[in-house]
């Protein structure tokens, strides 16, 4: 193994730690709401695709060079496109606020548990 790759596996691992919790905590979210009504577990889907696709991107973004002021500019990029998905919910979908502002907060808060794995 590369030097690089060998210094650069805990962050991959991590990375990978925390998109495999949103997307558990979010398929959980997306579950429940559904046994609640359609639109309820629609508004979930929603939120959770919402918030899952700007940290994917956020992901593949730092699989790249490791540059910490690249990484600040990449986390407002992230922030910018998770603000842009939100608008583009709120303007075009008929949203239910307990199903998406709940799956958007859990999945959002997921980071907290994904950080305390090891990395």
């Amino acid at each position: 193994m590369r030097e690089a790759e060998r210094v650069l596996y805990p962050v991959y691992k991590q990375i990978n730690l925390l998109l495999g919790w949103q997307s558990l905590i979010g398929t959980l979210c997306v579950c429940f709401f559904f046994l609640l009504g359609r639109e309820e577990g629609l508004s979930a889907l929603l939120a959770v695709v919402a918030v899952t696709i700007p940290n994917v991107c956020f992901g593949l973004m730092l699989r790249g060079e490791r540059d910490p002021t690249k990484d600040v500019i990449r986390a407002f990029i992230r922030i910018a496109f998770l603000l842009v998905n939100l608008g583009i919910a709120f303007a075009f979908f008929d949203i239910e606020p307990l199903g998406f502002f709940a799956s958007m907060a859990l999945v959002q808060l997921s980071f907290l548990v994904g950080l305390q794995g090891e990395g």
